[in-house]
Formats: C-alpha cells, sequence, structure tokens
C-alpha cells in the first residue's frame, strides 16, 4: 500500500525485524502494521460516507456516519504508526537487544502470551473530547462518595442508564479524572462493543484488565507468567480465578493499606447476546465472586442498559441516570446550547442579535425534540453543520428548516432510511449492505423490519 511504503521505507528494517529476538519490538511492528490496516480501512469508511452523500443521503445519524470521529480516529492511528517507526529505527540504529528478563522484556513476553490484548486508550480519548467541562458533577459526587467509603457494602457500582444518555462518555472521563488525580488507583478500564468480536468477549478483556494491571507494576510480570501456565481453557473463570485474582493481589500488596483502586467496565450490556455463554459466565462471576468475595482495595465501576439479566444481577448496585431527573436536564440543556454554539462559532454564524436569537430558538427545540438523550443532539447538530457548509445559507433558511429536525431519535432514524431508499427496494438492500459497512453501533432490528421490511 501507498501508505506503507511511506510510512516504512527505511531500508533493513523488515531484516531486523527478522533477527530480533525482542517481543516489544515485535510489539512495535504490529502495531505499526495494525496501524496502516486501521488508517486504510477509515479511508475506505469514509469513502462510502461520501458515496451515500453524493446520492442525497445528508441527514445521516452520527451511529452510522461520524466525520469528525473518523478524522480523530485517523489522527491517533497516524500517531501511533509513528511512535511504532520511531521506536523500530532507533533499535536499527542503536542495534540494541532487549534483556527479555528486565521488567520490560517480561511485560512484553506477557502481552505476547495474553495474546496481545487492546488497551482502549484511543476509545477513551475520543469519548473524553465529548465531554461538556462541568456537567454531571452530581454523578462524579455520588460516586466520589462511594468511592471513598471503606465501610460501604457494595464493592460495585452499576450506573443504569439507557441508550444515548452519556454512558460512555462519563465513563471515560471518570477514568481520565482517575488517571491525573489518583495515579496508581486504575488498575484497568475496558469498553465492550457488540460488533467487533475481540471487544464483546468477556475472556479477551479480563486479559486486557490483566495486562493494564500489570503495566502498572511490570514487576509482577514474571509471577503472573508463572500462573498462566496453570490456565488449561480461556473461560472466564479460569481468567479471573489463576490469573486476574493474583495480578491485583499483587499490585495491591505493593500499595499502602488503605489505598482503593478501581476497575472499569462500560457498556456490559455488549458483551454479547444475553443467550452467548460468556455473557453468562461473566454475569454468574458478578453475582458469584465480585459482589460477595470482595476484594481488598479493588472496587468495580460498570456502566450498561438495564437488560435483565443485568438487572438480577446487580440490581441492588444500582445508580440511576432517569430522563426525569432535573439534574440530567440541566445538563443536557448546558451541552445543547453549548454544541450549538460550537457549530455557529465554527462557521462564524454568531454576528448580530438574529443570530442569538436563532441559538436560543435552536436550543429549545432541540431540547424538546431530544427525547432527553445526548445522542440526538450529536445527531441533529452534525445535521445543523452541514447546513452551514452551504455558503448559500441564510439565517432565513436557518429558521425555515429548524422545524424540519427529527422528533427523537427514532425519527431520525426513520428520515434517514426513507430520504435514501424512496419507493425503489432494489436499492434499499443495497443501502442496507452500506449501511452496515458504515455502522459505528448495532443495527436496530426495528428499524430493520419497519423500514426494510426484514422478517
Amino acid at each position: 500500500m501507498e501508505l506503507t511504503a511511506k510510512l516504512f521505507s527505511d531500508t533493513g528494517m523488515q531484516n531486523l525485524m527478522k533477527n530480533s529476538q525482542s517481543d516489544t519490538l515485535n510489539s512495535y511492528f504490529k502495531q505499526f502494521n495494525k496501524s496502516v490496516y486501521e488508517i486504510n480501512t477509515l479511508m475506505t469508511t469514509i469513502e462510502n460516507r461520501d458515496r451515500l452523500k453524493s446520492k442525497g443521503f445528508f441527514a445521516v445519524a452520527k451511529d452510522f456516519i461520524m466525520a469528525e470521529k473518523d478524522k480523530e480516529r485517523i489522527k491517533d492511528t497516524l500517531s501511533r504508526s509513528k511512535e511504532a517507526r520511531l521506536y523500530i529505527l532507533g533499535m536499527l540504529t542503536a542495534k540494541k537487544t532487549l534483556d527479555e528478563n528486565s521488567d520490560e522484556g517480561m511485560l512484553s513476553k506477557l502481552y505476547e502470551y495474553l495474546l496481545r490484548p487492546g488497551t482502549f486508550d484511543d476509545v477513551a480519548e475520543i469519548q473524553q473530547k465529548k465531554f461538556r467541562k462541568g456537567s454531571r458533577s452530581w454523578l462524579f459526587e455520588e460516586f466520589d462518595a462511594w468511592f471513598d467509603d471503606p465501610k460501604v457494602a457494595q464493592s460495585v457500582f452499576w450506573l443504569q442508564a439507557g441508550p444515548g444518555m452519556g454512558k460512555t462518555v462519563f465513563t471515560s472521563e471518570l477514568a481520565r479524572r482517575f488517571i491525573e488525580k489518583r495515579p496508581g488507583a486504575l488498575l484497568g478500564v475496558v469498553f465492550f462493543n457488540f460488533q467487533e468480536v475481540a471487544t464483546r468477549d468477556p475472556a479477551t478483556l479480563l486479559k486486557s484488565i490483566v495486562y493494564q494491571t500489570a503495566k502498572l507494576c511490570p514487576s509482577i510480570c514474571s509471577d503472573l507468567l508463572k500462573k498462566l501456565n496453570e490456565i488449561n481453557e480461556t473461560t472466564v473463570e479460569g481468567i479471573y480465578d489463576i490469573i486476574l485474582l493474583k495480578a491485583l493481589e499483587l499490585v495491591v500488596s505493593k500499595q499502602p493499606s488503605e489505598k482503593q483502586h478501581l476497575i472499569i467496565f462500560d457498556a456490559l450490556d455488549e458483551c454479547g447476546l444475553e443467550e452467548d455463554k460468556n455473557r453468562k459466565d461473566l454475569l454468574k462471576l458478578f453475582k458469584k465472586k465480585l459482589l460477595r468475595n470482595r476484594l481488598p482495595g479493588v472496587k468495580i465501576f460498570v456502566s450498561g442498559r438495564p437488560e435483565k439479566d443485568i438487572i438480577d444481577t446487580l440490581n441492588e448496585c444500582s445508580h440511576k441516570i432517569e430522563g426525569g431527573d432535573p439534574r440530567h436536564l440541566e445538563d443536557l440543556k448546558e451541552y445543547i446550547l453549548f454544541s450549538v454554539q460550537d457549530v455557529f462559532d465554527a462557521t462564524n454564524a454568531v454576528n448580530d442579535a438574529a443570530s442569538i436569537i436563532s441559538i436560543n430558538e435552536a436550543v429549545d427545540l432541540i431540547y424538546r425534540k431530544s427525547d432527553q438523550k445526548f445522542i440526538y443532539t450529536a445527531v441533529v447538530v452534525d445535521q445543523i453543520r452541514d447546513w452551514f457548509r452551504n455558503h448559500d445559507f441564510s439565517w432565513m433558511d436557518f429558521k425555515s428548516k429548524l422545524s424540519e429536525l427529527p422528533q427523537g431519535l427514532d425519527d431520525c432514524y426513520e428520515k434517514t432510511f426513507t430520504k435514501f431508499i424512496g419507493s425503489n427496494p432494489g436499492h434499499a438492500h443495497n443501502f442496507l449492505l452500506l449501511m452496515v459497512g458504515c455502522s459505528e453501533q448495532p443495527l436496530s432490528s426495528n428499524y430493520l423490519v419497519s423500514n426494510q421490511k426484514i422478517k
């Protein structure tokens, strides 16, 4: 690929990789190749998006087409590929061979033994940028009171809320605050994602927590590598009992006895379907061990939708975000105002009293149509941003088009499908395939039934 040739053009680098026995060096090489693959995949997604828009498909829900997120992910991926390339070049220049028995070498070996689990730094960074400073202060206070209380009955804090309520953004900001204000307290954070096999598999994500914990204290790696030999099968309970529990005990033992640590699971509802064995095993692990046999010095934060099997398991430690909660509604209004203002500022649209009135009208209308969901705001603000990209767009146009904003998230999807598909059934199937290819989240079966007539 052209991008590969550009970033990976130095002579001798491939020979170095063939002759190297360093797991760290090999991991950087894999990181580099993975970055190139991700960039090309993202470019394909962007091409699909542009193809959809060229056919009149403009009112696109942010779940499916996320141009700004694409840009952020490309920027982040480029950064990681450059980091990997510089490391490999440094090894080539200095002719260094890592000591496999050093902490760094042992950590790299553990990474390989665990089958190179992801650490979700890129996911957290992207989501953190969506957080509105000052919002959710009441929820952070509620969490801090729980976490700092050594006598609290529950060792698990389940943030329960429906779709589009800002759970993942809150989780990402919580992780950032821990890293910044409580160094060494965050042992691991994982984001379940139903669309990818690796990120919906509880066993794989438990391995990620093992690796993240070991990164905080690499001196424990040799002990963990010995324990890995005892794992005969990669079941959820086996990974927890044999290696994760050992990792947590080792790290906690090296810290002051009064220090509390945290593990974060985001979007628990996306760890497979309710009938999946691994999902059942993970919830069984919570019920049997994490809720009852409390780990000294370790607490667990979980976010997720209130699905029946999760409610049955975690209901006693539930903390809710509810649509009618005045604190949530105040946060939502602030977020809408901030988002709309940001669009106007970016397009130099705010220049007179009429524009201020228009901002207030837009904020009020979006709030009333939002179904009290943050994700609705993200979708329609992207639509407004597209309006202002048209140089002939006027304030009168803006005021008249405000009434066209969809009523709630369901209407967003319905208008999107209807506008593009029209009355051509064959075209609809091609469109569906394109949407699956571009989708950032699972497609709702309700829309497939009502709009695509798929049984």
